[in-house]
């Protein structure tokens, strides 16, 4: 069997839908493995601002800007903070990514009253060479997509999606 070598591309689009404005924000990275502080090929990933809520596209371009900073981190940065995420793996450096952007939003929903009940969806995936770390949030869902077909796999964190599980 020969091993074979699939270069990732990586590229996003928005679009506005039927809503009046675009909440959506979008990562799409193509990164260096050998550079990459924890070996990720490429981050891809979408938050969408929730709809009714106040300033749902600056809780999304918020969380995408977090998701893209420290996922995107080079090996050969030396300050503390690179040292001491260093020793994450892959999986917490998603973890510590979606934590950071979840706080990072609630800080600037503190400071202003028309943002106070801003929020966003995420799903992101992170690909290292022979795996992908996913993180997911709310109802932007994530799909495998292969030879055998195209397969979701997160599960929507809805009211909704409850319902169905349940089998209400």
């Amino acid at each position: 069997m020969t091993d074979v070598q699939h270069e990732i591309q990586a590229a996003s689009s928005t679009a506005t839908g039927r809503r009046s404005s675009n909440q959506d924000a979008a990562v799409a990275l193509k990164l260096s493995a050998s550079d990459n502080l924890w070996g990720f090929q490429a981050v891809v990933g979408v938050a969408d601002g929730m709809g009714g809520h106040a300033a749902g596209e600056v809780a999304s371009r918020i969380a995408a800007d977090t998701i893209s900073e420290v996922l995107s981190l080079r090996s050969g940065d030396q300050s503390e903070i690179i040292r001491q995420l260093a020793s994450l793996s892959p999986e917490d450096a998603v973890v510590y990514a979606v934590q950071l952007a979840n706080q990072k939003i609630y800080q600037q929903a503190q400071t202003d009253v028309e943002q106070y009940d801003m929020g966003t969806t995420l799903t992101v995936v992170a690909f290292t060479s022979d795996t992908a770390v996913v993180a997911h949030i709310g109802d932007s869902r994530g799909y495998l997509l292969n030879s055998g077909g195209i397969h979701q796999v997160t599960q929507d964190h809805s009211w909704v999606a409850r319902q169905v599980r349940e089998q209400r």
